[in-house]
């Protein structure tokens, strides 16, 4: 599993955390026009290394729009998306969404940083 973060610092934009529980695994900044692949390969831009994750689980899609610009879509991945208690195929994230990938999440997190409790 990846311990290092994917970028030290925070930067101004939004970003991805990988969590495991209350452990924060990597961040991952996120920029327009960039798209990010996610699952169990270690040679993918966010590497999940958990048994229940896909080799190719998701791909994350950062558009060029003001609103609902963070795209995740599930890649006919074995144990799927979940996002709100729900099973996804796709869905437009909003600041605060866990998406839950085995034993892990990914967290969308604001230019702000994490939302409060």
């Amino acid at each position: 599993m990846a311990e290092a973060e994917a970028e030290a610092g925070g930067g101004r934009g939004p970003s991805l955390e990988l969590r495991q529980g209350d452990r924060l695994v990597a961040r991952y900044p996120l920029t327009p026009g960039q798209s990010l692949v996610v699952g169990r390969e270690r040679d993918l831009p966010i590497h999940v290394d958990d048994p229940a994750v896909s080799r190719r689980h998701a791909e994350i899609f950062v558009l060029s729009t003001p609103r609902r610009n963070v795209l995740i879509c599930d890649l006919d991945s074995t144990n799927g998306l979940h996002l709100r208690g729900q099973r996804v195929r796709r869905a437009f994230l909003e600041y605060g969404d866990r998406i839950a990938l085995g034993g892990h999440e990914l967290v969308l997190v604001g230019p702000e940083g994490p939302p409060g409790p």
